[in-house]
């Protein structure tokens, strides 16, 4: 039976159903956003409307400072492999210098990096985190959401101390 997904990593799984959509729309060759002026403008715009937060809020909150066991770390890493490489081609697409086989790549990359984490790395954060360490993360993030109107920095924060449930 799947694991059911903690209350807080919705909004990330929301975000996920987002970039899967552009995913599909670049794939077609569409922008991601109809009213984009060119494919590379619309991958520019989602980085700045949706995805440098949820990187970022991913990073900082679920990704660093924790003592992961061996397996999990190398998920965790995989994982930020993956946003660094999506960055890379998003700065690619700012400058206008994204070419066209690369804007497969990047819808590509972004749908299996969507569903790598949707299904291997957030069950299995979930089974490393306790209820309540998830819980404060996830009102950790719903505030830096809340507060964020442009991509947020995170500068400075420090996360409390927790220890896994196992």
């Amino acid at each position: 039976m799947p694991l059911r997904r903690h209350p807080a990593l919705h909004q990330l799984s929301h975000d996920h159903h987002h970039g899967l959509v552009a995913a599909h729309r670049l794939k077609k060759g569409q922008p991601i956003r109809a009213d984009a002026v060119s494919i590379q403008s619309s991958i520019s715009h989602f980085w700045d409307a949706e995805l440098a937060l949820h990187f970022a809020l991913e990073e900082q909150y679920l990704f660093k400072g924790h003592n992961f066991p061996p397996a999990l770390k190398e998920l965790v890493a995989n994982a930020i492999q993956d946003h660094a490489a999506l960055r890379d081609l998003t700065s690619k697409a700012t400058n206008g210098t994204l070419q066209t086989k690369d804007i497969l790549r990047y819808a590509e990359l972004l749908e299996t990096h969507i569903r790598f984490e949707e299904r291997i790395v957030f069950p299995d954060l979930q089974r490393y985190f306790s209820d309540a360490m998830l819980t404060d993360i996830g009102k950790e993030m719903s505030k830096e959401r809340a507060d964020s109107v442009a991509p947020c920095s995170m500068k400075n924060k420090v996360l409390p101390s927790y220890t896994s449930n196992k």
